[in-house]
Formats: structure tokens, sequence, C-alpha cells
């Protein structure tokens, strides 16, 4: 019964862990634009 909550549970930590590891790069990413276009 508890099997599917720990999943999605599981799915939103690693959804969460990897907004906090992306995020960051794409504001570095966006600032650090080259002015070459």
């Amino acid at each position: 019964m508890s099997t599917d909550f720990t999943q999605a549970l599981e799915v939103i930590g690693l959804i969460s862990l990897a907004c906090t590891i992306i995020s960051p790069l794409l504001l570095w990413l966006f600032t650090y634009q080259p002015e070459t276009t």
C-alpha cells in the first residue's frame, strides 16, 4: 500500500534535487552570456 507513496516521495525528492542543481547552473548561464551572438 505504501509503496506508491514512497515511490512518489522518491520521485519528488529527485526532481527537487535536480532543480536545486540545475537552477543555479541556468542562472549562471543566463548571466554569463557571451557577447558573441
